[in-house]
């Protein structure tokens, strides 16, 4: 019988606006990070998550194989987390029993700020002419 299988992959602490070098501009407020698989054999239809009772609904499903990355606005100041998959429990799944996951966040840090750097094609004290 082909099923769906709807995991929590893990829960991640993050930050908006990383830059490719791997530095910020401005510190902006973290999110959490929480991404849904569907190891199954067959697509999910419409389906909830929550992180500690808010509720995102993912009304266009997921497909079997896919990966869908939720991110949840703003932090608990306990820094523990519980997210929870087809909390309505719409979907038959292969397994029910592992639709959940908890994470406790380390006390964050705060991430690098970009230095400004001279743009090497415009040496310092040189002007540009039109």
């Amino acid at each position: 019988m082909s099923l769906p299988d709807l995991t929590v992959r893990y829960i991640h602490l993050q930050m908006e606006g990383m830059l490719p070098s791997g530095c910020y501009l401005e510190y902006l407020p973290y999110d959490i990070g929480v991404p849904i698989y569907n190891s199954g054999n067959a697509d999910a239809g419409f389906f909830a998550v929550s992180l500690n009772g808010r509720v995102q609904e993912v009304r266009e499903g997921l497909p079997a194989g896919e990966l869908l990355y939720l991110v949840f606005s703003g932090t608990d100041p306990s820094g523990h987390y519980v997210a929870i998959v087809d909390i309505y429990e719409q979907v038959s799944e292969i397994n029910e029993g592992n639709n959940s996951r908890d994470f406790h966040s380390p006390t964050a840090t705060a991430p690098p700020l970009c230095t400004n750097t001279p743009d090497p094609a415009e040496p310092e004290g040189t002007e540009v002419q039109s």
